[in-house]
């Protein structure tokens, strides 16, 4: 199904609804493994960023050309600890869905703050251009090409964030950020039903 109309048309008979759900369900797969790959990269989770992709997936990300898993390997070992925050958003994301293959463009904003440049945040923007396949029923990335489309450098003040007299809770850039811990919850909830 294309994107165009989609939604817009009224479904009759129910082998076109078992149809659709299942177009909604693949999207929604898709869509979830892009977000997660980038929840990886941004807590240093190399097991969220590899469940976004097939064993055999390979990545062309700058410099670099090869498997995903040895991309995101490195990620984690070498760059991630340079970093003083990353942060991954995803806006757009355009599926062109097949059988058992999509093509996906998914728009990406990266932030990144390093240990050396503290003052300064380094702003990405481009796109994710991913061919999925389906293999044992699981969708994930099979190849990403990532496109730069602009970056460039901004003045940083972390003291000046949240609000005064009002702190957030502070996020954290491993397994003990709170996300886990409602993730945690709602799988322990699960098991005990």
């Amino acid at each position: 199904m294309s994107d165009a109309g989609a939604g817009t048309r009224h479904i009759t008979d129910v082998e076109a609804l078992s149809r659709h759900l299942e177009n909604l369900d693949t999207r929604e797969r898709v869509r979830s493994a892009v977000l997660t790959c980038c929840r990886g990269m941004d807590r240093g989770d190399l097991s969220l960023i590899l469940s976004a992709y097939h064993d055999d997936a390979v990545l062309r990300h700058g410099p670099f050309e090869g498997p995903a898993s040895t991309f995101a390997a490195e990620w984690v070992r070498d760059r991630f600890p340079a970093f003083l925050s990353t942060s991954h958003r995803v806006a757009n994301v355009l599926i062109h869905d097949g059988v058992d293959e999509a093509f996906v463009e998914s728009y990406v904003l990266g932030y990144i703050v390093t240990r050396a440049a503290p003052d300064r945040v380094t702003v990405f923007s481009g796109r994710y251009c991913d061919d999925f396949a389906k293999r044992n029923g699981i969708w994930a990335i099979a190849r990403r090409t990532s496109l730069h489309d602009w970056s460039g450098v901004m003045a940083f003040a972390p003291e000046s964030a949240g609000v005064p007299g009002r702190p957030f809770v502070q996020g954290r850039r491993d397994r003990d950020d709170p996300s886990y811990e409602g993730v945690a919850r709602l799988t322990t909830g699960r098991a005990s039903r």
